[in-house]
C-alpha cells in the first residue's frame, strides 16, 4: 500500500488550524472581557458622580431654603418653588413642624397633614 505524502501534511495543516483558532479565540474572549471591565468601571465611576452630584445638590438646597422655611409659608412659597425649579434633582420641598406639614412647593393640596417622625441619618 503506497504511502501518501500529503497525508501528514494535511493533519499537520488541520492541527495547525485548529490550534490558532483556539489560540485567536481565546485571544478574543481575553479582550472582550478586559473591555467589559474597562467599561464596568467606567460605569461605576459616572454612576458615583451622579449620586454625589444629586447628594451635593440635594444639601446646598436644603440650607438655600433654610432661611426660608423659617418665615410663613405664603411669603416664602414662591422662593421655595423657585429653588426647586433651579434644582435637577429635587422634585418638592416639605417644611415640618414636628409631625405637622407647615408648607410645600406642590401646586396641589396634600391630604394628610400629619407626618410620622422623620428619623435623622447620624454621620459617622
Amino acid at each position: 500500500m503506497p504511502i501518501d505524502p500529503l497525508a501528514p501534511r494535511l493533519r499537520l495543516a488541520i492541527v495547525l488550524g485548529l490550534l490558532l483558532l483556539v489560540g485567536l479565540t481565546a485571544l478574543n474572549l481575553l479582550q472582550a472581557a478586559s473591555g467589559l471591565r474597562k467599561d464596568n468601571a467606567r460605569s461605576l465611576n459616572h454612576a458615583r458622580a451622579m449620586i454625589e452630584s444629586a447628594i451635593n445638590d440635594s444639601q446646598s438646597l436644603v440650607e438655600a431654603a433654610r432661611p426660608l422655611a423659617m418665615g410663613r409659608c405664603q411669603d416664602e412659597q414662591l422662593a421655595l418653588r423657585d429653588l426647586i425649579t433651579a434644582s435637577p434633582y429635587a422634585r418638592a420641598l416639605y417644611v415640618l413642624e414636628g409631625q405637622q406639614l407647615r408648607c410645600t412647593t406642590l401646586h396641589r393640596p396634600i391630604l394628610t397633614r400629619i407626618f410620622p417622625v422623620a428619623r435623622r441619618a447620624t454621620r459617622r
